[in-house]
Order: C-alpha cells, then structure tokens, then sequence
C-alpha cells in the first residue's frame, strides 16, 4: 500500500510493528487493553470513510505507531493525535515530522478533547477508556466519530429498546449521533491480540450538546441501574420532580429498557 512506502514503513505491518516495539523497549500493556493495528484493512476502511469526515480539525485518540494518523492526515486539513506513553509519542513525532498537517501532543485524550475541540474524533480506542470517552465525545464538538472499539461495545451502542444490550451509553449515544458499523476485526488484526473481536463505527452527530449534559448523563446513569423497574418507579428516584404530564403519554408501567431514547430525553425535559 502507498502509505507504508511514503512511511518508510515495511510492506508487512505485523513484522514491522513488533519490531519497531522491541527496539522502543516498550510490551503493550493488556491491562490497558493495548493493541497495535497491524493489519492494512482496519486502514482502508479508515480511507475509505474519508469523504465522509469533516475536513477541518481531526483529533485521533492513541497516535501508537502513527499509520492511523498518517491516513487521517489525507482526510483532514488538521489532525492532533493525542498519546499517552512518552516513547511512542517520541517515536511517532519524528515519523510524522515531515507533515505539516500533523501535531502530535503529549497528554491524556480525556483530559485534552474538549480543550481541542474536534470537528472529527478517529482513532483505535484503548479498551481501559472506552466508557469515559465515548460520555467525552458526546459531550464535545465533533460532529463525526470514527473509531475501533471491542465490537460488543460497537453492539451497545447499536442496541435497540427492549433488548438485553440496551443500556445508559446506548441512549447517550443514541441521543446525539446516528450510528453506523463499518467493520468487524478478528483478534489476529491486532498485536497483541485482544480476547475479542474488535468494530469500527462510524457516528455522525444529530443533535447538539445541551447545557445541561453532565445533569442529563447522570439522569440516565441512575434511570437504568433501575432498568427492570417500572418507569413511575424508576422517575420516583431519579428525578428531583416528575411532571404528571408525563404519564398521559407514557404507560407509568413501562420498565425502563423498554424505552427509545426519544422518549427518555423528552422525559429528562420535563423532570429537571
């Protein structure tokens, strides 16, 4: 592929990553859920959605060896990767150096993404932060995600009501984009291999980020760890007062998974 060659890096990217990790002293922590792409489909289908991004600033969570960020920069007139781990952001500043187009920054994705604010968030997500970035990303500037994650968090976020993956990040998530899985990736496309298989998704927002974002995701956090209950019972614990208007449109008997997110926003709008 084109880009390997421009990156100096060899055609076969397992060989190459392994390598360039040894000669870096660095072993990828599992604890953290850290994996290296190492195969050339997961970056085609980067490519491939690069049309559908906006052109303006693409922040990448997780720079690792920097092949994602070298596609990402075809894309976007400006993309800031953001690593965590001092040797790879060393090694892949000075890979990238020569794309003026590029900036890599030293620092933690969850403390850094609003400060950026990102018209496109991209990247392979470390598994240790999954939940807390995507409350980050909803809550930012983006108005268009791709990312890798485990695909059984790919599966929340595409759940529908009523069904056992329903969940509170599934109607965050619901409420602000409209989502889209691009891809499933075996374990063996990644070194080291995960236990389970990974998902690209693509999500384009829909809706913009209220002023009271932090009051509506600690709603839904406390909504379903009461998913089974009913809905009156469950608005009797979450809501500092519940509109009775509520009811005469809603059946008060409704356990709460069973809802869709348009109908829980409209219940969050009327109880604060």
């Amino acid at each position: 592929m084109f880009f390997l060659e421009e990156l100096g890096v060899e055609p076969n990217l397992y060989i190459w990553t392994v390598r360039t990790l040894r000669e870096l002293g660095l072993k990828p922590s599992r604890r953290l859920g850290q994996s290296f792409t190492v195969n050339p489909a997961i970056l085609r289908d980067f490519a491939g959605l690069c049309s559908n991004l906006s052109r303006d600033r693409c922040v990448e969570i997780g720079t690792g060896l920097g092949v994602v960020t070298y596609i990402l920069s075809k894309c976007c007139r400006r993309v800031i990767s953001i690593e965590k781990d001092p040797r790879l952001y060393e090694f892949s500043r000075k890979l990238l150096s020569r794309y003026s187009n590029i900036e890599i920054i030293h620092g933690d994705a969850l403390e850094l993404l609003h400060k950026l604010e990102p018209k496109t968030v991209a990247g392979t997500v470390p598994y240790s932060i999954t939940g807390p970035l995507l409350g980050a990303i909803a809550s930012s500037t983006a108005e268009k995600v791709a990312i890798v994650l485990q695909k059984d968090v790919v599966d929340r976020l595409l759940a529908k009501h009523g069904s056992r993956r329903y969940g509170s990040i599934t109607v965050l998530m619901q409420t602000f984009f409209k989502i889209h899985k691009v891809n499933v990736y075996p374990p063996k496309y990644f070194y080291p291999e995960p236990e389970v298989s990974s998902a690209m998704v693509e999500m384009t927002r829909v809706r913009e980020v209220p002023n009271n974002m932090e009051e509506y995701e600690k709603f839904l956090k406390c909504l379903f760890s009461y998913r089974r209950k009913t809905l009156r019972n469950a608005l009797a614990r979450c809501c500092r007062r519940v509109d009775e208007d509520i009811y005469s449109f809603l059946d008060s008997s409704k356990r709460v998974f069973h809802l869709p997110p348009e109908d829980i926003l409209d219940i969050f709008r009327r109880c604060i």
